[in-house]
């Protein structure tokens, strides 16, 4: 039964669960209203809005309640919106209610000098303009400065790691080429330029002999992923899969299914199993009436311009002399003769991340690679025989650029103009998904890689759009994202609409199987995720001001078996997950549950020691203090909390003894970490303006805002911020 009217404890508990089940699907072969987003292209309709329908899976045939209203008007507050984008963009929770005080403020300053510029102060009343494709610049200014922090860098080095499927142990461990995610910039984004605009053969880098981290820190800075994609591909093709007792030939042929498989999920989100049934082409959840359809790929017949047809299949009298499809889509990742000793170091970086060969000789397995620009043709009819990385880097380079210079080229029929740009685009569109399911918590595609409802492909198709434009920028990305009214729902308890489940089936497309018509959408409770594990752990760690734990285990059996059991991707056969299970927090329990320190002069040293300094300081007070850090709630509920609090600290929320204050806001800790409050997303505390007694000195409103100003400052931005005690003021220039 759904039932997501309100969301107390109990539900909040269940959805943790139901969060961590949905997050985690497993590829297909085991391993709406517009938004301002729409496709030029493809089948009408919204999104299978009606029952029934084939492969349906049971859906009844009685179209679902038709909404009264516009559900992008469920918009929660400015202060919603900034303690949700300091969890998207930084991987943490707010320092404290005076943090989000003063980011609030800037937004509601920024934005009435854009209605005073504008002429419109006194027309609006300084309200929020409604809702649009853009973000407003009040909230971009919060959004700029959010993404300077260290806790950027470290959040999506973090991210893109795990999404390029950097493994942390075993002999495939990429530790000495990786290395830790930096906090700080390793430069300016010089490095990352200098690759994106050189070939691999050239060796003359910013920084000669860098290693994958520092390029990683750089492609943030310089906000274009694309280089570090390129790279990887490189990186990656330098540690094999291994094995004994089996022949050199054979081990060549396990080692490209490996990296076959690995290069699928992390950088174009195909699978030949899956293609027989699901492709840009055909679907066998495919119907003509929209109402019924359950297929909704992005416009373009990409399969046909990589692999040669829909479904990856070449004519079967080929196979003797050229290989067998899986071999044909998969061997530019040829080890022998390119990766296994001698060449050059790729981009003239450091030896550990592997040296590299051009390959003289013909495929030792004899297959002729088939897989977008990279085939034989009249003209070179080796070039099939001799693919290597080489050539899948210089093709996934060319498809960026032509992405960026124009868009993508689509013919009629779909069909698309260039191999490489139909390559650049799938890489792009699979760099979209990972983020949007990042901050938001749920895929747009399904398990066979695609769309099965109008507004998830149409999402998907407009963020892609505007990525590939961009030249691979994560921050445009994140903005994108950050923009969208799904983005910053009201909660479930506060009301929009004449019903519970009005929004399109965007977070979870499955609802249209519901018998019952009022629940075939979606609503702000399907919003709610599970944090995912490494900023979920790097999160208490900054909130706590606890040191940061090792990225790689390094054969220390505690610390793996606990990165194992919550979720981290270690390697391929490890890949991790989102939400814990049962195990899962049971170790995360057995770490955390009593919140000892970790490191000299902590969060809760802090507020013992700003207690002991303040006359007539209270046990409540600590309370209060660490629940503002820690949840975002700077009170305790009289009825709901207060008498359980006191018998989990012993003794009353009043008492001004302070003897045993850390002992007892350590226990009080070590429940508020395993809570759903802190371990969900998509879930915001009411909004409030009181700034707790004992908030450590460090984190207060006037810093912020002054941070922010300087932020803007430096960006050149059309806004001079003033900031006064407790203030914020803002002049458009």
């Amino acid at each position: 039964m759904r039932t997501r009217n309100s969301m107390g404890m109990p539900a909040l508990v269940a959805a943790l669960a139901l969060a961590g089940g949905l997050a985690a699907v497993p590829a297909c072969n085991g391993n709406g209203n517009d938004l301002g987003m729409n496709p030029t292209s493809g089948s009408p309709g919204d999104g299978g809005g009606g029952a029934g329908g084939s492969g349906a899976g049971g859906d009844a045939t009685s179209e679902p309640h038709t909404p009264e209203h516009v559900w992008t008007e469920c918009q929660a507050s400015d202060q919603a919106w900034v303690r949700r984008a300091i969890l998207a963009i930084d991987g943490r929770k707010p320092w404290g209610q005076a943090e989000v005080n003063a980011y609030t403020d800037v937004i509601a300053a920024v934005r009435k000098a854009d209605l005073e510029a504008s002429g419109k102060f006194g027309e609006l009343g300084g309200a929020l303009p409604p809702y649009g494709e853009d973000l407003v610049n009040a909230r971009k200014v919060v959004a700029a400065a959010l993404m300077k922090e260290d806790a950027f860098r470290l959040r999506w080095s973090d991210f893109f790691m795990d999404a390029l499927h950097v493994t942390r142990i075993e002999t495939k461990s990429l530790q000495s080429c990786y290395g830790s995610p930096s906090a700080t910039p390793f430069d300016n984004g010089s490095l990352a330029a200098w690759v994106r605009d050189n070939d691999p053969t050239a060796v003359n880098p910013p920084t000669p002999g860098f290693k994958m981290n520092q390029l990683l820190s750089s492609a943030l800075e310089l906000d274009d992923l694309s280089p570090l994609y390129r790279a990887h591909l490189f990186a990656m093709m330098s540690r094999p899969y291994d094995g004994a007792n089996v022949g050199p030939l054979e081990m060549e042929r396990s080692r490209r299914q490996n990296f076959g498989a690995i290069f699928e999920a992390a950088y174009i989100h195909r699978d030949l199993v899956c293609m027989s049934c699901h492709n840009s082409e055909f679907s066998v959840t495919y119907n003509e009436d929209p109402s019924l359809n359950r297929a909704w790929p992005v416009p373009g017949k990409f399969e046909q311009a990589l692999y040669g047809s829909a479904n990856g299949l070449h004519p079967v009298e080929e196979q003797a002399e050229k290989g067998g499809d899986e071999m044909r889509a998969r061997s530019m990742l040829r080890y022998m003769g390119v990766a296994d000793g001698g060449g050059q170091p790729a981009y003239g970086w450091s030896q550990v991340c592997g040296t590299f060969k051009v390959p003289q000789q013909n495929d030792p397995l004899g297959v002729d690679t088939y897989f977008g620009s990279i085939r034989s043709t009249p003209e070179n009819p080796d070039r099939g025989r001799r693919a290597s990385v080489w050539d899948l880097e210089r093709a996934l380079h060319r498809g960026v650029d032509l992405l960026a210079a124009h868009g993508l080229t689509r013919m009629s029929g779909d069909e698309l103009a260039d191999p490489d740009e139909a390559l650049a685009y799938l890489v792009a569109q699979n760099v979209v998904e990972k983020v949007w399911a990042e901050v938001m918590g749920s895929r747009l595609t399904i398990a066979n890689y695609f769309p099965r409802t109008q507004v998830q492909r149409d999402v998907l198709f407009g963020l892609t759009e505007h990525f590939i434009a961009s030249h691979f920028s994560l921050k445009t990305l994140l903005l994108d994202i950050l923009a969208h009214p799904a983005f910053n729902l009201k909660a479930p308890e506060e009301g929009c609409g004449t019903a519970a489940y009005q929004v399109p089936r965007l977070f979870d497309p499955w609802t249209i199987s519901e018998k019952d018509l009022g629940k075939r959408g979606n609503s702000p409770g399907d919003a709610v995720f599970a944090i995912s594990s490494r900023p979920l752990r790097r999160g208490l760690h900054r909130a706590m001001e606890w040191p940061f734990t090792p990225e790689y285990p390094n054969n220390n059996n505690t610390e793996e078996t606990f990165q194992l059991a919550i979720g981290f991707f270690l390697k391929d056969a490890e890949p991790g997950f989102r939400g814990l299970d049962f195990q899962g927090r049971l170790v995360w329990e057995s770490v955390y549950g009593t919140c000892k320190p970790l490191g000299a002069n902590d969060l809760i040293a802090k507020i013992v020691a700003g207690a002991a300094a303040s006359p007539g300081a209270t046990v409540g007070d600590g309370v209060v203090a660490l629940k503002d850090r820690l949840m975002g709630e700077p009170w305790v509920d009289p009825v709901a909390e207060k008498a359980q609090i006191e018998a989990l600290v012993g003794t009353s929320l009043e008492d001004t003894n302070l003897t045993g204050l850390d002992a007892r806001l350590r226990s009080l800790c070590g429940v508020l970490v395993s809570t759903p409050q802190f371990m969900l997303g998509g879930l915001v505390p009411k909004d409030t303006r009181d700034v707790p007694k004992l908030t450590p000195s460090g984190i207060s409103y006037d810093a912020t805002c002054n941070y922010v100003a300087g932020t803007i400052s430096a960006s050149g931005a059309p806004y001079q911020l003033t900031c006064g005690p407790g203030t914020a003021t803002a002049k458009k220039l």
